[in-house]
Protein backbone atom coordinates (compact mmCIF):
# COMPACT_ATOMS: atom_id res chain seq x y z
CA UNK A 1 0.00 0.00 0.00
CA UNK A 2 1.30 3.42 -0.88
CA UNK A 3 1.55 6.08 1.85
CA UNK A 4 -1.01 8.26 0.03
CA UNK A 5 -3.51 5.40 -0.01
CA UNK A 6 -3.00 4.69 3.68
CA UNK A 7 -3.44 8.38 4.45
CA UNK A 8 -6.79 8.51 2.64
CA UNK A 9 -8.00 5.42 4.52
CA UNK A 10 -6.86 6.82 7.87
CA UNK A 11 -8.32 10.26 7.16
CA UNK A 12 -11.74 8.67 6.69
CA UNK A 13 -11.55 7.09 10.16
CA UNK A 14 -11.54 10.20 12.33
CA UNK A 15 -11.30 14.02 12.36
CA UNK A 16 -8.02 15.83 11.82
CA UNK A 17 -5.86 17.25 14.58
CA UNK A 18 -2.62 19.18 14.62
CA UNK A 19 0.45 18.97 16.82
CA UNK A 20 0.13 15.32 17.90
CA UNK A 21 -0.26 12.01 16.11
CA UNK A 22 -3.50 11.35 17.99
CA UNK A 23 -5.32 13.42 20.56
CA UNK A 24 -8.75 13.70 22.04
CA UNK A 25 -10.70 16.84 21.22
CA UNK A 26 -14.17 17.32 22.71
CA UNK A 27 -14.35 13.62 23.54
CA UNK A 28 -13.41 12.48 20.01
CA UNK A 29 -10.09 10.89 19.09
CA UNK A 30 -8.49 12.79 16.18
CA UNK A 31 -5.38 12.13 14.08
CA UNK A 32 -2.84 14.21 12.22
CA UNK A 33 -1.58 13.20 8.76
CA UNK A 34 1.18 10.99 10.19
CA UNK A 35 -1.23 9.31 12.62
CA UNK A 36 -3.86 8.81 9.92
CA UNK A 37 -1.30 7.33 7.54
CA UNK A 38 -0.13 4.85 10.20
CA UNK A 39 -3.69 3.95 11.20
CA UNK A 40 -4.71 3.51 7.57
CA UNK A 41 -1.91 0.98 7.19
CA UNK A 42 -2.90 -0.94 10.30
CA UNK A 43 -1.22 0.65 13.34
CA UNK A 44 -3.94 1.23 15.90
CA UNK A 45 -3.98 3.89 18.59
CA UNK A 46 -2.95 4.49 21.24
CA UNK A 47 0.58 5.04 19.97
CA UNK A 48 3.24 4.83 22.66
CA UNK A 49 5.44 7.71 21.55
CA UNK A 50 7.44 8.80 18.54
CA UNK A 51 9.61 5.66 18.53
CA UNK A 52 6.70 3.31 17.91
CA UNK A 53 5.30 5.25 14.98
CA UNK A 54 8.78 5.92 13.56
CA UNK A 55 9.66 2.22 13.69
CA UNK A 56 6.35 1.38 11.98
CA UNK A 57 7.08 3.89 9.19
CA UNK A 58 10.65 2.59 8.75
CA UNK A 59 9.35 -0.97 8.35
CA UNK A 60 6.34 -0.07 6.17
CA UNK A 61 7.68 2.78 4.01
CA UNK A 62 11.48 2.96 4.02
CA UNK A 63 11.18 5.48 1.15
CA UNK A 64 9.82 8.11 3.57
CA UNK A 65 12.90 10.03 4.61
CA UNK A 66 13.20 12.28 7.64
CA UNK A 67 12.87 15.24 5.27
CA UNK A 68 9.59 13.96 3.83
CA UNK A 69 8.31 13.14 7.34
CA UNK A 70 9.02 16.75 8.37
CA UNK A 71 7.32 18.03 5.20
CA UNK A 72 4.16 16.05 6.01
CA UNK A 73 4.15 17.42 9.56
CA UNK A 74 4.69 20.94 8.23
CA UNK A 75 1.82 20.64 5.75
CA UNK A 76 -0.51 19.31 8.46
CA UNK A 77 0.46 21.47 11.43
CA UNK A 78 1.70 24.77 10.02
CA UNK A 79 0.15 25.02 6.55
CA UNK A 80 -3.14 23.56 7.87
CA UNK A 81 -3.53 21.43 4.75
CA UNK A 82 -6.21 18.74 4.86
CA UNK A 83 -5.03 15.16 5.08
CA UNK A 84 -6.72 14.45 1.75
CA UNK A 85 -4.72 17.25 0.10
CA UNK A 86 -1.55 15.90 1.71
CA UNK A 87 -2.39 12.46 0.28
CA UNK A 88 -2.77 13.99 -3.20
CA UNK A 89 0.57 15.77 -2.70
CA UNK A 90 2.21 12.44 -1.85
CA UNK A 91 0.51 10.68 -4.78
CA UNK A 92 1.90 13.33 -7.14
CA UNK A 93 5.36 12.26 -5.89
CA UNK A 94 4.54 8.63 -6.64
CA UNK A 95 4.05 7.74 -3.01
Amino acid sequence: MKPSEALLIGAAMRPQCRGEYFKEENGVLCSCAIGAMAEGAGLTPPIRGHGEISDFFDATWPEISDGLWKEIVELNDNDKMSREDIAHHLAAKGL
